[in-house]
């Protein structure tokens, strides 16, 4: 199968990363992907890559949108603090 053989192809790009840091990057971004194989082999994009890089794209976005929220949760949270030391601060005086 053509997926499975870029992979193979793949592998020696990981092996040539030499650093054990990059290469266990690199092995979770192919596990997030793999989680995708279905659509990966369905997809009808010209190299099984770039399927690869557009679905490390999706999951990416998603881990971003995700952050985005909890940044957003935590500036609130900062505010309300803020809020309630202010009104603390004035009741003291």
């Amino acid at each position: 199968m053509k997926f499975e053989k870029e992979l193979d192809d793949l592998r020696r790009f990981r092996d040539a990363l030499g650093n054990i840091e990059k290469q266990e990057v690199y092995d979770e971004i192919i596990k997030a992907c793999m989680a995708e194989e279905s659509a990966l082999s369905s997809a009808d994009i010209p190299s099984v890559l770039d399927a690869i890089l557009l679905a490390a794209f999706v999951i990416d976005r998603k881990l971003i949108n995700k952050v985005a929220r909890h940044v957003d949760l935590l500036e609130e949270n900062i505010l309300r603090l803020e809020s309630k030391v202010n009104s603390a601060e004035n009741e003291d005086t």
